[in-house]
């Protein structure tokens, strides 16, 4: 069995549990624990019991799920008859020592007669030793013929159902808290995996924006540069068209085609009246004669005979 698997297991048994184990020697004490079995677990009473002959085939040695179920319930009701006395019966003695050593402090209830369960009677019995008995002990006595003829008395169910009554309250209500405890722990899990999954998808949202402002960065910083290469191309055509074709108007075109990329690149209002400035002093005389400006030069264009020139700019 693997360890999810024991643990799930131990986590059912700590939830669901037995009120009662019923032990007894199968030659003679099977009709009485089968009986026994239907009162305790009858409409009305409804106990959870276990019995090995109403789940499971008796054997020679404890099963692993008789052990389990040993261990599911603290206490043990022990049918004592003439022949769970015998040597061989170590099948029945097995049960025993095998619920005191899961529970130490679990509650032995031994059924049976006024002789078996006496040291008088079996003085050499291998079963009484483990067992409360009579005289000392307090023990649940039927006569010989119930026990042998496998009818429990209403006298031996009554005492069980109502001296363990409280005992069962108890049980059911640490059951009941168990089973509370074990959803709000699902719950509580739940909720902390949730919680976990929203913080990943928040990291996975928050690096994707970053990501994105980086990506837009160089994307910025991409268009920055090709305006900055647009802008000194048109700088060497505004030169050109100056110093070697003589036209201050085409010459003011370009400076100001030049000032309006390197605007762009360089995000300043100032430029473009710097370069056009700079042209030279008559293309920039013909600006400011032409159509002088209140606000920053936006742009220009020549007419097709390059002997006008449109310019545009920021006060409207």
């Amino acid at each position: 069995m693997s360890n999810t698997a024991r643990l799930s297991q131990r986590a059912f048994d700590w939830l669901f549990g037995y009120d009662y184990f019923l032990a007894h020697r199968s030659s003679d004490g099977k009709p009485y624990a089968s009986a026994l079995y239907d009162a305790l677990t009858a409409k009305g009473n409804e106990l959870d019991c276990f019995l090995d002959v109403k789940h499971y085939g008796a054997g020679h040695r404890l099963t692993a799920m008789q052990s389990r179920a040993l261990k599911k319930t603290t206490r043990l009701i022990v049918v004592v008859t003439p022949r769970a006395h015998d040597a061989d019966a170590a099948y029945l003695r097995g049960e025993i020592i095998e619920f005191q050593r899961s529970h130490p402090s679990g509650l032995v209830v031994p059924i049976g007669s006024a002789e078996t369960l006496s040291e008088a009677h079996y003085p050499a019995s291998p079963l009484l030793p483990l067992l409360p008995h009579l005289p000392a002990d307090i023990c649940i006595l039927e006569a010989v013929g119930e026990v042998e003829s496998g009818a429990p008395s209403p006298g031996a169910v009554a005492k069980l159902l109502n001296d363990f009554s409280e005992e069962r309250r108890s049980t059911g209500r640490l059951r009941w808290i168990r089973r509370v405890a074990a959803v709000l722990l699902v719950l509580l899990l739940a909720s902390v995996g949730f919680g976990i999954a929203a913080a990943l998808q928040r990291s996975k949202a928050v690096a994707s924006a970053v990501e994105a402002d980086r990506q837009r960065s160089i994307a910025e910083a991409s268009a920055r540069e090709a305006n900055n290469q647009l802008g000194t191309m048109r700088w060497n055509l505004a030169k050109q068209a100056r110093d070697q074709d003589g036209s201050p108007i085409r010459a003011a075109h370009w400076f100001a085609r030049a000032a309006e990329a390197f605007e762009t690149a360089r995000r300043t209002s100032s430029v473009r009246h710097a370069l056009v400035a700079a042209a030279n002093v008559e293309a920039a005389s013909l600006l400011e004669a032409s159509l002088p400006h209140s606000g920053a030069v936006n742009g220009a264009t020549l007419s097709k005979d390059e002997s006008r020139i449109l310019t545009w700019s920021e006060d409207g």
